[in-house]
């Protein structure tokens, strides 16, 4: 019995059964009748559906990622070669070298294509973060310098930001990254021009908002939003936003994975991201980051300081011979003396072999056998005086919790380059340990 009933007007799902008694003639004795109210029993088996298909598509997902996260592994690989051989000839070349722009277009297709990788590692969520404190004012300021040549001048773009703003823990390149998909997509959605609204404020979520959103932990936060007066986004299609290779632009001009790489790296962070549109009137991203109470400390690349040479002696352990021999060329013009194994056992044979007093591991963290991290353990059990820098582009958390270095951890993310390294050489071997 169902909604067109009428003697069921209020549509509720009923299952009737009906028993009869009869004599040994066949005479009717008495008719039993029930009704059975079938909601619940429809509620679950249609709960049930949803979570089948919420489980295939997480395995799906979790099989892409795996996936992603494996060509984004062996593609930092190939990048480092080009962008760290790029990167040394240009520090030997004249400003006035005929060839230096050539070298410089190179560089410029190696970094974008860094660009995508990072893309897939924060889908897969297989990015390592390198988290430090930092302003979102500051990153919103510095990207902005390049916006007029990214988006065209017939955007016009406003920002307001907090007068004092909050400090966060956050990978600095991926907040960059998170800041510069939101920017594009902005862009996109205003094909004849218009205006776009980045904002930042601090908020506090108390007890009574983290009830009604229990995903959200109650403290105190720093918004950052990317509003623009574009076409707008269906309520349908909305739904559907930060999922892999959903997109709603023409075929070709997008590839699905910009909002669910903002929707990976903000997870990363513990912050949320909400999606808020009408079509014809627009679309807003908040994002909101954990305030953190640290004070943001001021690099050496910040400070303009210059490349150190030294007189140390470096082990290089990975099973790339390309990536061995770049950080080779890179330090050995510096003064430092290099020795290089291709895994983690030549490794340990070579330290107690060599007459060489070694005084850092640069170890890659996934290899053949044993990892770099199980390689830096027997290392600092049998030589603690040795410092260890790890470089990787892709972790099982071998070496960070969730994607989350650990203080301690000194770590050089890939594609590295010839500067990157040898400033966070000096760096470590300088530190007191």
């Amino acid at each position: 019995m169902e909604a067109d009933d009428p003697d069921n007007p209020a549509g509720v799902p009923l299952e009737i059964i009906v028993k009869v008694a009869r004599d040994e003639n066949g005479k009717v004795l008495s008719i039993f009748m029930s009704l059975h109210d079938l909601t619940t029993g429809r509620k679950l088996i249609e709960e049930k559906r949803i979570l089948e298909d919420q489980l295939r598509q997480a395995q799906k997902m979790e099989s892409i990622g795996r996936l992603a996260g494996g060509i984004a592994h062996d593609f930092n690989n190939i990048l480092t070669t080009i962008l760290g051989y790029s990167e040394l000839i240009l520090m030997e070349m004249a400003d006035n070298d005929p060839f230096r722009e050539e070298i410089e277009i190179i560089r410029s297709a190696g970094e974008k294509a860094a660009g995508l990788t990072r893309q897939l590692l924060a889908f897969s969520r297989k990015q390592v973060m390198d988290k430090k404190p930092v302003s979102i004012n500051k990153i919103i300021q510095e990207i902005s310098k390049l916006l007029a040549k990214m988006i065209g001048e017939d955007i016009i773009i406003t920002t307001v930001m907090e007068a004092e703003p909050g400090v966060v823990d956050a990978d600095q390149g991926q907040i960059e990254q998170v800041l510069m998909n939101l920017i594009v997509n902005a862009r996109d959605a205003m094909p004849c021009g218009g205006r776009l609204i980045i904002e930042t404020q601090n908020v506090t979520f108390d007890q009574k908002y983290t009830r009604a959103h229990p995903e959200v932990k109650a403290g105190e936060y720093v918004m950052m939003s990317v509003t623009d007066f574009g076409e707008g986004i269906s309520g349908e299609a909305i739904e559907h936003i930060f999922d892999p290779f959903f997109t709603t632009k023409e075929r070709g001009k997008g590839t699905g994975l910009g909002l669910s790489t903002v929707y990976g790296i903000i997870k990363q962070h513990n912050g949320h991201v909400y999606a808020y549109s009408e079509i014809g009137r627009g679309t807003t991203f908040k994002i909101y980051f954990p305030a953190s109470s640290k004070l943001i400390v001021e690099s050496a690349a910040d400070k303009g300081e210059s490349l150190a040479a030294g007189t140390e002696t470096v082990l290089i352990v990975d099973d790339e011979p390309s990536i061995r021999r770049l950080i080779m060329d890179t330090l050995e013009p510096f003064g430092y003396k290099c020795l290089d194994a291709s895994c983690g056992a030549d490794a340990l044979r070579l330290i107690q072999t060599t007459s060489e007093k070694i005084d850092l591991l640069l170890t890659d963290v996934i290899m053949p056998g044993m990892n770099g991290k199980e390689l830096a353990d027997k290392v600092s059990k049998d030589n603690p005086a040795i410092k260890i820098i790890f470089i990787s582009g892709y972790t099982e958390n071998t070496i960070a919790h969730h994607g989350i270095l650990d203080p301690e951890v000194n770590y050089i993310q890939k594609p590295l380059t010839p500067t990157i390294l040898i400033r966070k050489l000096r760096q470590v071997l300088d530190s007191y340990r």
